[in-house]
C-alpha cells in the first residue's frame, strides 16, 4: 500500500515506466486504479466490437474501420453510468499499440485491453483455426477477478459474439441474463 501512494496514482488510467537498470530500456505500461466497489463490464473485441472476428482482427490492424453501428453511443453510456469497460481479445500483444488506437478512433471510453500472449499467427490460428481463445481470455479475468476483495463480483455484464465468449463469461460468474452474444 505505501508503495502504490508513494506513486502518485490517479483514480483511473495511470502510465508507468519500468526502466532496466542494467540495459537502461524503459518499458511502459497502463494501470488502471479502480476502487473495491468498481462495476465491470467485458467487451471482446473482434466479432462484438468489429463485425466480423477475422476481418476485425486483420482489418482494423491496417487501418480499416470495421466496427457495429452504434457500439460507441452504447459504450458511453456504460461509462456515464460509471460502469468501468475492460476489452478482451484474443489479439497477440504485439498489436497492442494499434489495437488501442483503433478503440480510441471509435470514440470509445478509455479502459483495460487484454491480449493474448501469443505472436501474431499464434494468436490469429487460436481465434480462428484451433478455436480455443477462451483459455487465454478466462486466465486474464480471473486474474482481475483475483485483485478485487473476495466477497464482491466485480464483473456485471459481458459482451461477446461466439460460444467461447459465453463460456469465458459464465467460468468467471457473470449471470446468463448478462451475457450478450
Amino acid at each position: 500500500n505505501e508503495q502504490l501512494q508513494a506513486m502518485g496514482l490517479v483514480d483511473g488510467e495511470n502510465v508507468i515506466k519500468f526502466c532496466g537498470q542494467t540495459t537502461g530500456q524503459v518499458a511502459t505500461a497502463r494501470l488502471f486504479l479502480w476502487g473495491p466497489e468498481a462495476k465491470v463490464v467485458i467487451s471482446d473485441i473482434d466479432g462484438t466490437i468489429t463485425r466480423s472476428n477475422k476481418r476485425g482482427h486483420l482489418l482494423c490492424t491496417f487501418g480499416y474501420e470495421w466496427n457495429h453501428m452504434g457500439v460507441e453511443k452504447l459504450f458511453a453510456r456504460f461509462d456515464q453510468m460509471g460502469y468501468k469497460i475492460v476489452y478482451l481479445t484474443a489479439r497477440s500483444y504485439k498489436v497492442e499499440a494499434g489495437t488501442r488506437q483503433y478503440l480510441k478512433s471509435l470514440g470509445l471510453p478509455v479502459g483495460p485491453v487484454l491480449f493474448s500472449p501469443k505472436d501474431l499467427l499464434g494468436s490469429l490460428a487460436s481465434e480462428v483455426i484451433i478455436c480455443d481463445s477462451e483459455v487465454n481470455k478466462i486466465a486474464h479475468l480471473q486474474t482481475l477477478k483475483d485483485i478485487f476483495p473476495k466477497d464482491r463480483k466485480p464483473f456485471v455484464a459481458g459482451f461477446g459474439n461466439t460460444r467461447s465468449d459465453s463460456v469465458c463469461y459464465t467460468t468467471l460468474g457473470i449471470p446468463d441474463g448478462r451475457i450478450l452474444l
